[in-house]
């Protein structure tokens, strides 16, 4: 493998937050559908309303509406190519790069698990019960967005200078 050693004391710390969080989404999934009341349990901060609720989330992201097979197989293969990806941040030294990825795939497996199982996506965090979410949708973005910043590495610019 280039690019260093592969498995070190960062290695079990970083994926092992990773897999903490994994389970975390997924105990929250198991309560919010067998524990919770009906009516959810939620915290009012004025002006909003914050809490916990099962919410069936039939869409994928974005809440595009798709029949739940044609889900499963773009699901699949999306995660496919993540993990195909994946290979090759890691045979390439891409170790930052890969860990952002990791998170990623480990919140969609959680959403996947889901859609498989249940024909739907456990969302458990909502606001005023209009928008729902949960653990492995925040790891999604979390992992897109690191990713993003250490793939690109020095190549983003915010705000490039001109040359007159």
């Amino acid at each position: 493998m280039r690019g260093g050693k592969f498995f070190g004391t960062n290695f079990f710390w970083g994926y092992g937050a990773i897999l903490f969080f994994f389970v975390v989404d997924r105990y929250f999934k198991y309560f919010v559908q067998n524990k919770l009341p009906d009516e959810g349990v939620y915290f009012i901060f004025p002006p909003f309303k914050f809490g916990l609720e099962f919410f069936r989330n039939k869409f994928i992201a974005f809440s595009i509406p798709l029949p739940a097979g044609i889900a499963v197989i773009f699901s699949a293969v999306i995660l496919a190519g993540l993990f195909l990806f994946l290979y090759w941040l890691f045979r390439n030294g891409r170790r930052a790069a890969a860990f952002g990825l990791v998170i990623l795939i480990a919140g969609a497996l959680s959403n996947f698990g889901d859609r498989i199982i249940y024909g739907y996506v456990i969302d458990y965090v909502g606001f005023a019960s209009l928008s729902f979410f949960n653990l492995a949708d925040i790891m999604i973005a979390v992992g897109a967005f690191l990713f993003i910043i250490k793939y690109k590495g020095n190549n983003i610019k915010i705000c490039p200078k001109e040359k007159f």
